[in-house]
Formats: structure tokens, C-alpha cells, sequence
């Protein structure tokens, strides 16, 4: 697996929710999409990622698996990303990607 060097710091938008000691909770797709937006500054292209569709509990060290797909060869990997800095509403994520393709 490579790493990206993906950080991204995301101020969670939730309505009628607080952070607590388990976590808080976001939408699969905002993590999706921040990943997204990221990766296409960085790289000059968008890629295509998907996290599903259950919201996910953000805690610090949580594994989320993903899949991205490469918008120039249409290539599906599996990518896992992993929250980091957690504080408050705000975090980071990482990004591992694997080098082959899924089948």
C-alpha cells in the first residue's frame, strides 16, 4: 500500500449534534468529498471516491475502507482513510491507496 499525503482538515457541519467522548458523526459522502477535494488540488484531477452510504462515527485512529477510482484510467483501488487530530468537530485524515486495482 503507498501512503498519500493526504491531510485535510474538515470542520464538520452538523446540525443538532455535539461532540462527545465516542465521537460525533458525519455523512459518508463529506468524508468522500473533502478526501476528494484534496487529492484534486494536489494531483490537478479529481478522483472519484466512495465511503458508502452509513454515516460514519469520527474517533480518533478509526479505519474507514473506501474505493477511489482514477479518473484517468477508470482503475477502482482500495483506499482506507484514517481520522486523525480529532478535535472537537475538526479533523484530519490520512490516506492509504493500494497500488493494483481491484478485480
Amino acid at each position: 500500500m503507498r501512503t498519500l499525503a493526504l491531510l485535510l482538515l474538515v470542520t464538520a457541519v452538523l446540525t443538532g449534534c455535539a461532540p462527545s467522548d465516542p465521537g460525533f458523526v458525519v455523512p459518508a459522502d463529506t468524508v468522500a468529498t473533502g478526501a476528494e477535494d484534496v487529492l484534486e488540488e494536489q494531483v490537478g484531477t479529481r478522483p472519484e471516491i466512495d465511503c458508502g452510504f452509513s454515516d460514519i462515527t469520527v474517533k480518533e485512529d478509526k479505519k474507514i475502507d473506501c474505493v477511489l477510482t482514477d479518473p484517468t484510467t477508470g482503475d477502482r483501488l482500495k483506499a482506507v482513510i484514517t481520522f486523525v487530530d480529532v478535535l472537537g468537530t475538526d479533523y484530519q485524515i490520512s490516506m492509504d491507496v493500494d497500488d493494483e486495482p481491484l478485480k
